[in-house]
């Protein structure tokens, strides 16, 4: 998320057909940065056309629309979740 107050993160071990939202936590007193509040973004398994592969190389816009490698090419995520589309790639 381009203002630092989400962040997200492609699943591991039995979560891979995930992509996770988290909460950035500031605690300017510690001096420590954290994330909380972890939550499915995408689930990659719900959507009408599967995906081929897995999400990773996870990047986001200046608009907050993030972008997934996967198999066959690059998904485009509204930053509410929302599938907007593939990026074709050969």
């Amino acid at each position: 998320n381009p203002d630092v107050q989400l962040r997200n993160a492609a699943g591991a071990g039995g979560e891979q057909s995930r992509i996770h939202a988290f909460d950035v936590v500031h605690d300017a007193a510690q001096g420590t940065v954290a994330l909380a509040n972890a939550r499915t973004f995408v689930d990659l398994r719900e959507e009408p056309k599967p995906a081929e592969g897995y999400p990773d190389g996870i990047k986001c816009d200046e608009h907050g629309n993030v972008y997934a490698g996967c198999g066959g090419g690059v998904r485009v995520y509204a930053p509410s979740g929302h599938f907007l589309g593939r990026i074709a790639v050969q």
